[in-house]
């Protein structure tokens, strides 16, 4: 199973206008193709104005043919003409191929967390088995679903992980779950040292709430 996302930031000067447009060309992607695209935006994290569509896809072959349709739809390339002068290039897509799903990821949600990372030379095999411990821990401690994949593309070497919340206040109370765990800080400190890139600008946090 494979994640994707595209991130695109909304230029200023029309924030009721560009949200609308956002919202309307999420519609039109769910009525065209057959992937079930969510639409949310940053909050509380860099990039202020940022919005994510998202989709989940067994293949990379869904995710082509979905975007072979939506290029041979007229109305969906007017919408992209459309959103041009809303948008402040570049658009960044990301991919996740996903090597952990729980049974009970997927569902609605109104906010999402995301880290990202990369791995260190030479810690692939121990880095990708520990991201799934990582997303493991974190779901048992939390109760809250959480997925881990690596990228398809992108900074070679690239991890994720992300985890859903339905609401606000779930987001905070995992928070501070994970803060005062033993278990949490044991597993980060001590067993998951050394098996990622210690570059502040590779090894990011978002906070994302749902739109659409």
């Amino acid at each position: 199973m494979y994640l994707f996302s595209r991130h695109a930031q909304l230029d200023t000067g029309d924030i009721r206008g560009s949200m609308a447009w956002a919202i309307e060309q999420t519609g039109r992607v769910n009525r065209l193709c057959d992937l079930e695209v969510s639409l949310s935006t940053q909050v509380f994290s860099p990039g202020l104005g940022t919005i994510v569509w998202s989709a989940t896809a067994e293949s990379l072959a869904d995710l082509a043919r979905a975007n072979e349709t939506l290029m041979a739809s007229d109305e969906y390339i007017a919408g992209v003409d459309e959103g041009a002068r809303f948008l402040r290039p570049p658009t960044d897509d990301a991919v996740l191929e996903l090597l952990h799903v729980p049974e009970d990821a997927g569902g609605e949600f109104e906010y999402a967390s995301g880290v990202r990372a990369v791995l260190a030379g030479g810690e692939a095999a121990r880095g990708i088995a520990m991201g799934v411990e990582i997303a493991q821990t974190a779901q048992r401690i939390t109760g809250r679903p959480t997925v881990f994949g690596t990228a398809v593309a992108g900074t070679y070497g690239g991890v994720g992980w992300v985890t859903t919340y339905s609401s606000i206040e779930e987001l905070e109370e995992a928070r501070a779950a994970l803060a005062g765990h033993a278990d949490w800080l044991e597993l980060l400190d001590s067993k998951a040292g050394g098996l990622y890139a210690e570059v502040p600008e590779v090894t990011t946090q978002r906070v994302y709430r749902r739109i659409a």
